[in-house]
Parts: C-alpha cells; sequence; structure tokens
C-alpha cells in the first residue's frame, strides 16, 4: 500500500489519541516541535522520519513510494525493486526519473553491502 508523505500528520494524531504532543514525542524520540511541524504537514528529517514510522507500526516504504516491476512481482529470482523517491516538497519530479534514483540509490546500497561482506 502507498501512502503520501501528506497523511503522515493525519496518522500521527490518530495514533497518539488523547495524548499530548508532548507525551508522544517523547515515545517516539523527537522533539515535540519536531511532531508539531510533521503534523502540521511538514516534511521530517530523515532520522525522525523513521522514529514516526517505527512508532506507527508503518514501513516507511509505503510512504517513499517503493514499488516493484510487475516481473519482480510474478518471479522470485528477481530481486531489483524499483522505489520513487520524494526530493523535496515543493518539486515534482517525473515517474520515470524518480525510478531512476530509486534504482540507483539501491545500486549503491547493494554495493555499500558487498563491500563490507
Amino acid at each position: 500500500m502507498n501512502r503520501t508523505l501528506e497523511e503522515l500528520g493525519p496518522l500521527i494524531r490518530e495514533r497518539r489519541g488523547n495524548k499530548t504532543q508532548r507525551q508522544a514525542a517523547l515515545e517516539i524520540d523527537i522533539s515535540a516541535a519536531t511532531l508539531s511541524r510533521v503534523e502540521a504537514g511538514k516534511q521530517p528529517d530523515l532520522k525522525s522520519f523513521a522514529k514516526i514510522c517505527a512508532w506507527l507500526g508503518i514501513n516507511p516504504g509505503e510512504f517513499l513510494g517503493y514499488v516493484e516491476h510487475e516481473e519482480t512481482a510474478s518471479n522470485p529470482n528477481i530481486s531489483q525493486p524499483i522505489v520513487l523517491v520524494h526530493l523535496d516538497t515543493g518539486r515534482t519530479i517525473n515517474s520515470r526519473t524518480a525510478q531512476r534514483l530509486g534504482a540507483l540509490i539501491l545500486a549503491i546500497h547493494q554495493a555499500a553491502i558487498g563491500e563490507d561482506a
């Protein structure tokens, strides 16, 4: 399931329920100011984003447009997914460019893992 970053604030408000922002921020391990900004629709930094997703119990890939090619989904021997990346709130890129950037990021990650092995 793909989600948009615009859904992040409402999901946080729903999850925290009657808790104050300060209480929820303490649970998430981010500042109350950061939580307030994200609930207001601002994008969090990567570290805060990861903590918020963990607290929500949602895979961050759902917000980042993680998708698999049709051939990947139907063939378990192919493991190269495509990642659509949100680069900036005020700037949009076309789907093809986002897919290529995502593939590049994954290739770099795989190369780094291979070097550590």
